[in-house]
């Protein structure tokens, strides 16, 4: 699999490292994909929220494969 978030930066860019922590979950990949982030005091939500529906989204395709 792979992932892509759109609305968290200026432009997408492909982490094909963030890709392959998908099966340690999503806190691994929002660990990757936000390491180098510097959140003002306004978007600071934004890491948490990206960890939060990713998760959410694994465990519907997970749901979807069983």
């Amino acid at each position: 699999g792979s992932v892509a978030m759109g609305g968290v930066a200026p432009k997408p860019w492909a982490m094909p490292e963030a890709n392959a922590a998908l099966p340690q979950g999503a806190a691994a990949v929002a660990g990757i994909l936000f390491r180098d982030a510097q959140p003002t005091p306004h978007n600071a939500f934004k890491p948490k929220l990206a960890e939060r529906t990713l998760a959410a989204l694994i465990a519907q395709a997970q749901e979807e494969t069983e």
